[in-house]
This record gives C-alpha cells, structure tokens and sequence, in this order.
C-alpha cells in the first residue's frame, strides 16, 4: 500500500507501472555488451592516475603560493616595524627642534629685557 509521485502527480502503488524499462546497457553505457570489463576498468584507471597526478602538482603550486605568501606577510609587517620607528624618530626630531627654538625664543626675550634695562640705565643716567 501506499503512493507515489508520478510526473507531479500521487498514484497508488498498486497502479503504477515505469513507463520504461532499464537495461544493463544503459545504466553503464562504457561497459562493454559481452560483459569485459578489463578494458573500461584500465581506462579508469589510467584516467584516475591523471587525475593523481594533477591534484599532486596543484597542491605543490598551492605549497609554493603559501610561502611566497608567508614571506610577503613577513616582508609587510617588518616594514610596518620599519615605519613606526621612523615615525617615532621624527617625532623625537621635531621635539627637540620645538624645545631648541623655545630655547632660543627665551634667550632672546631675556636678552632684548636685559638691553632694555641698560638703555634705560644708560638714559637716565645721561638726563640726571
């Protein structure tokens, strides 16, 4: 008992009848009809030593792109390194730059207040 799905359509099991029947040769169309197989099976077998031999040189090129990989990863991060330091130094650099001109900057306004002073001095003296 029961049903099943004929071309979108649920007919009992009792009733249902394959429209068409299967022969051996059409299930395995590279077998041949006398029934020896010897030759089909070292076709496949020459055709899975292929296939072998080509997935081999694909993981070996896949083998080699990951260490060029690695390499250029390594490559990247060690000039990243390289960067942080330079940018580090500049910052030293333009620090030391600021805090000499700040210096400069400081040695001059006490140097035009000790001038302005002397005239001063130096004026009062002469109108006295």
């Amino acid at each position: 008992m029961g049903y099943i799905l004929d071309e979108n359509l649920w007919v009992k099991k009792a009733s249902f009848m394959p429209k068409a029947k299967f022969s051996t040769v059409e299930c395995c169309p590279n077998v041949p009809p006398d029934g020896s197989s010897s030759s089909v099976l070292s076709s496949l077998m020459t055709d899975i030593k292929d296939v072998k031999k080509t997935l081999s040189a694909v993981a070996g090129d896949l083998h080699k792109n990951n260490e060029s990989l690695n390499v250029v990863i390594s490559s990247v991060a060690e000039l990243k390194t390289q960067l942080t330091l330079l940018q580090h130094e500049g910052v030293k650099y333009f620090n030391k730059v600021l805090c000499q001109v700040d210096s400069a900057a400081t040695r001059a306004e006490v140097s035009d207040d000790e001038l302005a002073v002397v005239v001063q001095k130096s004026y009062s003296s002469l109108s006295t």
